[in-house]
């Protein structure tokens, strides 16, 4: 659960602060004993000219004041706190049961504030009870003013200021029609997709702060979309370079990534899994590389990234992230700017530059639940390459928005790869079946001994569209391609998994496969290890967490049927059928 201090509530917290702070400050003003000012300052001679009588206040009198600002300031920070709340549940903070809340808390505040205040009284000193209530009533009446005052010279020398620096502007955008021009309202959807004129895809969330009606009163995009106006202008300077993309073939390029790892970063990797680490990103834009602390998930993303000449753009998840706007921003309606993250500029670059490949590591994306903040790139990515758009605020027609903002749409470039990196422990959540589906799983479980290579390799540089073509060619080749006995033994083997397991095989997961094991040959490896590692990471992991007393025999006849009738040698899935069956045991 997050909770959000809106900046509102900020306000109204300083504001209580400046409140309670004037209320002391106008007791020790009309202080009888004029210990801290004159007896002629203005607010002595102000509650003299209303006829407030002159009290000398005692130590019990400063205690009930003090408590009495002490505990106005706990209850508005508690309203705020249960405001903050109701809005995180998606409740109304105005509905009964907050209302009820709000006077409970005001009823604690005040029997603590006046009741604690007045054991000081005891024994003998409550014949002075009424004029320290009289001391209280005055000081916060002349706090109470003195704050409205400052209020208002604060209103005036900002409202003045503001004017004086946009006199040249008109004080209301008028319409062709000369009527003010009525703020447009985005539909708050519980779907999750809206569909435009032309049948594109928008992706919409119903709990996303950043999707905002600012109507036509936006600031220029200089000032509203700073991050992404600076992005169009360093393009507008240097063009879109070409860049000649390396000649080398996947094969070539995954030997040299592990020679590189090991030689330049002491980083070793299995080369199985740098070539399902390949081969994943032709079949899916959503990576996720699952397993133990320290056997190098984030360091994958990191120096692919840098052997290709390119940069990978990390974000650390927080526990608190619940929307979209922790990873794109929001409008601020405050400042009337769009609080631009640089996840949001990471993705606009990309579309600026659409021949540059993008990596977006979501650092321990499962530490808060993947489906709250990431999920519109979810649904998102199941869409054509050319149709995948995501909201990011409402933008008035004839706004000049930055030139990929066209009517407040991020278009989400098929150069983008977002990777994740998920630890296995009780502090993070169990990916679901929704997120696995539509990733390429790779399990980092073993820390692997030291490579030695004689050889060095450099960098190279890789384009998307020569990244592209590398997969083009290798879904093109008859000796890498799923040939029909192949689909044949696949089909079987998915129709044992649902007899036994009754898991169903959805088609994502088959496009994945037909697309997966063409490409994770081309990069050397087999037919045999593409289908194992396929099986094993996104199919039977589907079976984590059962203890059905039915399993041991499911599991029992399946490894039989791999064994014994199964065209390919699936070792690794054999091995998790083994773990597995151990647990039963």
């Amino acid at each position: 659960m997050k909770l959000k201090i809106s900046r509102n509530k900020i306000i109204i917290l300083c504001i209580t602060l400046i409140f309670g702070f004037m209320t002391l400050f106008s007791a020790l003003s009309i202080d009888a004993n004029y210990i801290m000012f004159k007896e002629k300052n203005p607010i002595a001679l102000l509650a003299k000219a209303i006829g407030f009588n002159e009290i000398k206040p005692v130590s019990q009198m400063w205690v009930m004041l003090t408590f009495f600002v002490i505990w106005l300031i706990i209850f508005v920070f508690s309203v705020c706190f249960v405001d903050s709340y109701a809005r995180s549940k998606e409740e109304s903070p105005y509905s009964t049961k907050y209302l009820f809340t709000y006077g409970v808390i005001l009823l604690i505040c005040l029997v603590l504030s006046f009741g604690v205040s007045s054991l000081f009284y005891i024994p003998d000193n409550f014949d002075i009870y009424g004029l320290s209530l009289a001391f209280v009533f005055e000081s916060i009446l002349f706090g109470l003013l003195i704050t409205v005052f400052l209020g208002l010279i604060c209103f005036v020398v900002v409202g003045l200021f503001i004017n004086i620096k946009n006199y040249h502007k008109p004080l209301f955008n008028i319409t062709e029609n000369n009527s003010i021009a009525e703020p447009k309202m985005e539909q708050s959807l519980a779907t999750t997709f809206n569909t435009t004129e032309n049948d594109k895809v928008l992706s919409t969330s119903s709990n996303v702060v950043s999707t905002v009606s600012v109507g036509n009163n936006l600031k220029e995009k200089e000032e509203l979309f700073k991050g992404l106006t600076k992005i169009d202008k360093a393009y507008l300077n240097s063009g879109n370079l070409n860049l000649d993309s390396t000649s080398l073939s996947l094969k070539k390029i995954c030997s040299n990534l592990q020679i590189y790892l090991a030689n330049t970063c002491s980083l070793y990797y299995d080369i199985a899994n740098l070539r399902a680490f390949i081969a994943g990103l032709a079949a899916s834009n959503l990576i996720i590389l699952e397993g133990i602390s320290g056997t190098g998930k984030s360091s994958l993303p990191r120096y692919f990234a840098k052997f290709i000449g390119e940069d990978a753009y990390f974000e650390a998840i927080q526990a608190t992230y619940r929307d979209k706007s922790n990873l794109l921003g929001y409008y601020n309606e405050f400042t009337n700017t769009y609080m631009e993250t640089d996840f949001l500029k990471s993705l606009y670059k990309a579309s600026i530059y659409p021949n540059h490949l993008n990596f977006l590591v979501l650092d321990e994306m499962n530490i808060s639940r993947v489906e709250y903040y990431f999920a519109d790139f979810l649904s998102v990515l199941e869409y054509p390459e050319d149709e995948r758009y995501i909201r990011i605020m409402e933008i008035p027609d004839g706004y000049d928005a930055p030139s990929n903002l066209k009517d407040g749409l991020l278009t989400i470039t098929p150069n983008n790869y977002f990777i994740g990196t998920c630890n296995k422990d009780d502090s993070t959540y169990t990916l679901t079946d929704k997120v696995i589906d539509r990733a390429i799983v790779i399990n980092f479980n073993e820390h692997e001994d030291k490579l030695d290579f004689n050889k060095e390799v450099d960098p190279i540089i890789l384009t998307y569209q020569g990244l592209k073509e590398l997969y083009i060619n290798a879904l093109n080749n008859n000796d890498y391609i799923l040939k029909e006995n192949d689909l044949k033994n696949i089909t079987n083997l998915l129709k044992q998994i649902n007899d036994l397991f009754d898991i169903v095989i959805g088609n994502r997961i088959i496009k994945q496969l037909e697309i997966f094991i063409p490409v994770y040959r081309s990069c050397g490896g087999t037919i045999d290890e593409a289908i194992d590692f396929m099986f094993k990471n996104k199919i039977l992991r589907k079976l984590e967490g059962h203890f059905e007393s039915s399993l041991k025999q499911s599991l029992t006849k399946f490894k039989k049927y791999l064994l014994n009738d199964f065209s390919y040698k699936l070792n690794d899935t054999i091995s998790l059928i083994d773990k597995y069956l151990n647990r039963l045991m």
